[in-house]
């Protein structure tokens, strides 16, 4: 569990201060759609308006996917590039070491 928390928390220090801050608008909104949709059932008025109460919840869901898909995305991105990154790096380690043998060896004679 405390790994992941601690992925979560390096996932989230790596967004832009501009991507960040657009996250947390959004999930103010979010929480702003909830509380009004607890008010609205609250007065009975969510039987009454069923087709504007989905509405709600749509918009509610938005607010807090886009941003954890955004954090998860970026996350998987970056491991990706890191891995990908490793696995050249470690490959053209082997192709310049082999390389140097071959050129040691001398040319090969039939």
């Amino acid at each position: 569990m405390r790994k992941g928390l601690m992925i979560a928390k390096d996932a989230i220090s790596n967004t832009g201060v501009g991507e960040g801050t657009f996250y947390l608008v959004l999930i103010a909104a979010g929480v702003m759609l909830i509380v009004s949709g607890l008010l609205i059932d609250a007065h009975g008025m969510a039987a009454a308006h069923p087709y504007a109460i989905n509405l709600l919840d749509a918009a509610t869901g938005f607010c807090f996917g886009i941003p954890v898909a955004g954090v998860v995305i970026r996350e998987f991105t970056r491991r990706t590039r890191r891995r990908l990154r490793l696995t050249l790096s470690s490959f053209s380690w082997t192709t310049l070491i082999a390389s140097l043998r071959s050129f040691r060896r001398g040319p090969q004679r039939s």
